[in-house]
């Protein structure tokens, strides 16, 4: 619910990344405030044994707030 509804498609990819190989994607977000912020996410995913002897998968990453970017770009172009 925080996603912004353009971008909720996307967002919910994130959650089904399966590739070892570090991905990213821009997205924007809404604040409580109601603010609209862009943001930088770059998921990484990992495997690691489970306790019932199968291999899980373990997500994590990080967020950036890219605005200040996104606005610059939106005036150059």
């Amino acid at each position: 619910e925080r996603f912004h509804p353009d971008d909720r498609a996307r967002a919910s990819a994130i959650r089904h990344v399966e590739s070892a190989r570090p991905q990213a994607f821009e997205l924007r977000i809404i604040r409580r405030d109601g603010a609209v912020r862009w943001v930088l996410v770059h998921v990484h995913v990992g495997r690691l044994p489970g306790t019932d002897g199968q291999t899980e998968v373990v997500r994590s990453g990080t967020l950036q707030d890219i605005t200040e970017r996104k606005e610059h770009e939106a005036m150059a172009g």
